[in-house]
């Protein structure tokens, strides 16, 4: 009996560190995808205004203010891709919030240091990177054969939270407004 528990509180341990490195290792991966496309979609914002203004001098004024306020567009479209890449990313830092609550726990003595099976028939999801697999939302066998304070909400990553999220809304919030400003400008120049 007490090899088991040896070899249980091992597996779990060694679990938990995995999981951790996965965790640092998909939230930088995250951002690097999240950088990259903010770069990308400034890049393409900023090059289709200077196209327009720049090399389509010869089309109709009302057909190139159109043209400036149609950039508009292009920070929504990658504020979309930014969205789905940061829902990720929140739902991984829960994860990791989730791991540091249950490290500081009492839960964690009895079942990773003392090696106890479960918890009045309870356990802690273990390895679970993205917090796709236990949810609050999974099925009702799998919800509730786990703690339900370490389960992942997915339902609290979507709409405002999300795209409000520090930097996004300024960043994509900016070139849609300078788009809008430059269209409304040439309005009253031409």
């Amino acid at each position: 009996m007490e090899n088991l528990s040896n070899l249980r509180r091992q597996h779990r341990w060694e679990l938990l560190l995995k999981e951790i490195d996965q965790i640092h290792s998909t939230i930088k991966n995250l951002d690097d995808i999240i950088f990259k496309t903010k770069n990308f979609g400034f890049l393409f914002w900023g090059g289709s205004l200077y196209l327009i203004v720049q090399y389509l001098s010869n089309l109709p004024s009302q057909i190139k203010i159109g043209l400036i306020f149609l950039t508009g567009l292009i920070p929504l479209l990658f504020w979309v891709m930014d969205y789905h890449w940061r829902k990720h990313l929140l739902q991984c830092s829960r994860r990791e919030r989730n791991i540091s609550l249950f490290l500081n726990s009492e839960v964690f003595e009895r079942l990773v240091l003392k090696g106890e099976k479960d918890l009045k028939g309870k356990r802690f999801p273990f390895f679970d990177v993205v917090g796709w697999i236990y949810t609050e939302t999974a099925g009702e066998e799998t919800r509730e054969s786990f703690l339900r304070e370490y389960l992942v909400n997915p339902g609290e990553f979507r709409g405002w939270k999300v795209i409000r999220y520090k930097d996004a809304k300024w960043f994509y919030g900016t070139m849609f407004v300078v788009s809008m400003v430059l269209g409304a400008s040439y309005i009253f120049v031409c």
